[in-house]
Formats: C-alpha cells, sequence, structure tokens
C-alpha cells in the first residue's frame, strides 16, 4: 500500500470503520467555517491574491507579497500550498538544506490515481454507499493501466446533490492488488 495515495486510501477505509466520517458539506464547509471563525475573531481575508514572496526579517515569516506587488504584514504567515512551491519558488531555496533536499529528490512521489466526479440523475441512498470492482478489460489512461474500479456515492450528505439526484465519485486505482 505504500504506492497508494492517503486520500484514496482513507476513502476506502472508511468504509470500513463506522467511526470515521466526512463532515457535511465535504471539505469547503469545514474550510467556510474556518474562514467565518477567523474573520469573527478579526482576521481579514483576501480572496484572488496570489503571493509570489514572502517578507522574511531575522528568519522569519512577518508578511506576503503579492503578484501585483502589494506588500501584506502579518503576526503570523501560515503557507497553505505545497511545499515544494514554498521552498524552491517562493523563497527561491533560501531555506533549503540537504535533509529537505533529500525529501523531494529521493522519497518516492504518491502514484496517481484517476478520479471522476458524477452528478447522476438517481436517487442511489437504496443503494450500497459504495463497490470496488476488478474491471474485466483495464483502462488505459496516459500509458497507465487501471484495473480497479471504486464507486462512491455521498447520498449520507444531502448539500451535495439535489433531492432525487446524487453524487457519485469513481476511482480507478493504477497498479494496485487488493
Amino acid at each position: 500500500m505504500s504506492d497508494f495515495p492517503m486520500v484514496a486510501l482513507a476513502g476506502f477505509m472508511r468504509s470500513s470503520i463506522t467511526q470515521a466520517c466526512a463532515p457535511q458539506g465535504g471539505s469547503y464547509e469545514v474550510a467556510r467555517h474556518l474562514a467565518r471563525l477567523y474573520q469573527s475573531l478579526g482576521g481579514t481575508i483576501y480572496y484572488k491574491s496570489r503571493v509570489s514572496d514572502l517578507v522574511v526579517e531575522g528568519n522569519r515569516a512577518t508578511g506576503i507579497v503579492l503578484e501585483n506587488g502589494e506588500t501584506r504584514r502579518a503576526g503570523h504567515v501560515i503557507w497553505a500550498g505545497d511545499g515544494r512551491t514554498l521552498i524552491l519558488e517562493i523563497l527561491g531555496g533560501r531555506y533549503l538544506d540537504e535533509r529537505v533536499m533529500a525529501m523531494y529528490d529521493g522519497w518516492t512521489p504518491v502514484k496517481p490515481v484517476l478520479h471522476v466526479a458524477l452528478g447522476v440523475n438517481r436517487d442511489l441512498s437504496g443503494e450500497p454507499h459504495g463497490i470496488l470492482l476488478e474491471v474485466g478489460k483495464p483502462v488505459t489512461v496516459a500509458g497507465r493501466d487501471h484495473r480497479w474500479l471504486s464507486v462512491l456515492h455521498h447520498c449520507f450528505d444531502k448539500s451535495m446533490a439535489q433531492e432525487g439526484k446524487s453524487a457519485v465519485e469513481v476511482w480507478y486505482d493504477t497498479e494496485n492488488e487488493y
């Protein structure tokens, strides 16, 4: 399972563990809740603002520089993007050491998974939440054969689809045997 993405693994595990769950409204609602909480505490959020650099004083991030050149000062800066972009692009490798570089050069990247989200014009709430199938003929995407098909519906969360319809995820694993 070391080649299998954790997000997909979590989905498969979730079907076997009754205490595991997903938030109503999905990750979007979690993000909206955190944004509202932050704003209620006096924080300001600037949307559609791409960061091009960090303001660093005394080896501490004290603000950001936006692509339009505008600088925003902050008491705390929390990076919510990927590490490679922060370390190599935003910081330009200024704080890169051998240990961190070894992670990017030597660690095995997560193998890809094909994921398709669909809106289905049918209420699937009476059907099994998820099924895992080995397909008779592998589906080839970007030169890789996909043999396992996982289908999950989200009828447990009424915010995912209109009445009488269903939100469905279809996953193809790349090479793993189950």
